[in-house]
């Protein structure tokens, strides 16, 4: 054999060898008993996430503290699945005693100003159908703890916390069903409650929309959704149940249809609740001792503005008109009121509204002959031809309560929706000129905010006299 030859054997001959020793490493790793970190925790220490965790994050949200510290309240809320699953859960930590009081499905919490109750809404969420069971079955009441369905349950500590959460697990309602039939899908409902915090008592009411305290702490407020549910009325006028002094935000297109929901006024020192029909807006004052709010009934005839004084229960009338009355406005110091009152007009996209306001409402009570003062859209008051009030803006008064400032908008003709337009007739192309000074898919975006945009003017209050401020040269301030 010649040395080549010799040379290449010895080399495929120790090839060989290390393809068999590293074979036979291999297999003497793998075999071993595994005594790394274990595939989920990195080196670090820490848990490598996978995708079956991010289903149970949770996201905090309305953490608020009671006016003299000694409460805390928050939510939790899983946020990686779909709304219906989010199953919230409000926590009210007692700071003094550590205590931590859980309520499932509750969110939106307010505390009163003297930090003696606390109102939350709780979201029952809808029953889910299913394959019928034995009839009498009750269904299990929410869990605050539970996770979302196909997920790993949640581990409890080794060492429990000294103080224990307490769980309020709500009201466990009757299940469906019966032998082989399937169990029908129950909506989800949403009620109010009012907890005493020193003792525990709760109070709920169905099917309501918002709840407020009075600044004073006597009253809470609460306003059914539209139509008994949990949707809120809006309509030109913005919703009401702001605080005093507030302002509501601005409408969006006008409905003529009545924005009048029911409202109940508990009474937290007797524990009795007056109810109040077909109100539009409603808001307390700065001081808290007056409430005022407006009706927007469908039947029109006792339409108007109102203030309760909550001191004695009496109820004074100071406008009353066949008409829509909204953006009801405190003054600042809650001693004045101001409030559009309007009409439809035919074939018109705005209405034809007046502006009135009562600079002193106390002045107002038990004396009929007092007026108030009014702005209408009138040339004798210097008012622009062509233009209307707009409750499409806010009212706002000055600091010195003189002076009410109001948004004015071109009267235009309505959108015709009785014709019906060919396919031919229907425009889809969209031409951009040199002079427009906004590309197509910016005017697209701000049409309605072009539509609905308002000059912003003033009235003075002690001269009865309207007061220009912006026009197309300025539009704003």
């Amino acid at each position: 054999m010649t040395p080549l030859r010799l040379r290449e054997s010895a080399l495929l001959a120790i090839f060989a060898v290390s393809l068999t020793l590293g074979s036979y490493a291999n297999a003497q790793q793998n075999s071993a008993p595994a005594v790394a970190k274990p595939a989920s925790i990195n080196s670090q220490g820490k848990k490598i996430l996978g995708v079956n965790d991010y289903t149970r994050w949770r996201s905090i949200e309305n953490a608020i503290i009671s006016g003299d510290g000694k409460w805390v309240s928050y939510g939790l809320r899983f946020t990686n699945v779909p709304t219906a699953d989010g199953r919230p859960v409000l926590h009210v930590l007692n700071q003094t005693t550590g205590r931590d009081l859980e309520i499932a499905n509750a969110s939106n919490a307010v505390f009163s100003a003297d930090s003696r109750f606390i109102a939350y809404q709780v979201d029952v969420p809808a029953a889910r159908g299913g394959r019928g069971g034995r009839g009498g079955a009750t269904g299990a009441a929410p869990d605050s703890s539970a996770v979302p369905p196909g997920q790993p349950a949640v581990v409890p500590p080794s060492a429990p916390p000294t103080i224990p959460p307490v769980v309020d697990t709500g009201v466990v309602m009757p299940g469906a069903g019966g032998r082989g039939n399937a169990a029908p899908a129950a909506p989800g409902t949403r009620r109010y409650e009012l907890r005493e915090l020193a003792t525990g008592r709760v109070q709920a009411w169905a099917d309501m929309q918002s709840a407020s305290f009075s600044p004073t702490s006597t009253h809470l407020l609460l306003r059914r959704g539209a139509g008994g549910g949990a949707a809120g009325g809006g309509g030109r006028g913005g919703a009401g149940g702001l605080p005093g002094g507030a302002a509501a935000a601005p409408a969006a297109a006008s409905s003529t249809a009545p924005r009048g929901t029911d409202v109940v006024l508990l009474d937290l020192a007797t524990g009795r609740s007056q109810f109040l029909g077909s109100v539009g807006d409603v808001s307390f004052n700065k001081k808290g001792d007056l409430l005022a709010y407006t009706v927007d009934a469908a039947s029109r005839d006792a339409n108007g503005l109102y203030v309760l004084d909550l001191t004695n229960g009496r109820t004074e009338v100071l406008d009353n008109d066949a008409r829509n009355y909204n953006r009801l406005t405190w003054t600042e110091d809650g001693t004045g009121v101001a409030v559009l009152k309007g009409k439809d007009v035919e074939r018109m996209r705005e209405r034809d509204n007046s502006l009135i306001a009562f600079p002193n409402v106390r002045t107002a009570f038990g004396n009929a002959e007092l007026t108030p003062a009014r702005l209408d859209a009138s040339p004798a008051q210097g008012f622009p031809r062509g233009y209307v009030i707009s409750d499409r803006a806010t009212l706002t008064w000055s600091p010195d309560n003189r002076r009410v400032y109001l948004g004015i908008i071109a009267q235009s003709a309505a959108a015709d929706t009785s014709r019906r337009r060919g396919a031919d007739s229907v425009p889809d192309v969209d031409i951009w000129r040199t002079q427009d000074e906004r590309i197509q898919s910016v005017q697209i975006t701000r049409a309605d905010a072009d539509r609905n945009f308002t000059y912003r003017e003033g009235f003075d209050v002690t001269t009865n006299k309207y007061i220009g401020l912006t026009d197309s040269t300025m539009r704003d301030l």
